[in-house]
């Protein structure tokens, strides 16, 4: 069951793209609705960053350059275990 309180962080992984990464406001916008106690950031480079001051509902966006590659994604992984302060999930559970 869902805890309306809940105000564990909830850290975005956007494709880096910047169309892709504008397109991932509908998803900040959904998550505030279902969590609106839950502050939200988000991973970006440093190109697409700018951007995040563009985006209500966004706390922070975190930038950095990683490559796009299987590093990368282990990488983003461990931002988010230590952005977050908890293990990392992947999906809605």
């Amino acid at each position: 069951m869902e805890d309306p309180n809940d105000t564990r962080p909830i850290l975005i992984i956007p494709y880096m793209w910047i169309g892709d990464f504008v397109r991932g406001h509908t998803v900040v916008r959904a998550l505030k609705q279902r969590w609106p106690n839950r502050a939200i950031d988000l991973l970006t480079t440093s190109l697409c960053a700018p951007l995040v001051d563009y985006m209500p509902g966004v706390r922070s966006g975190i930038a950095g350059d990683l490559p796009r590659s299987a590093l990368a994604a282990q990488l983003q992984k461990e931002i988010a275990i230590y952005r977050a302060g908890s293990p990392y999930r992947e999906g809605p559970n």
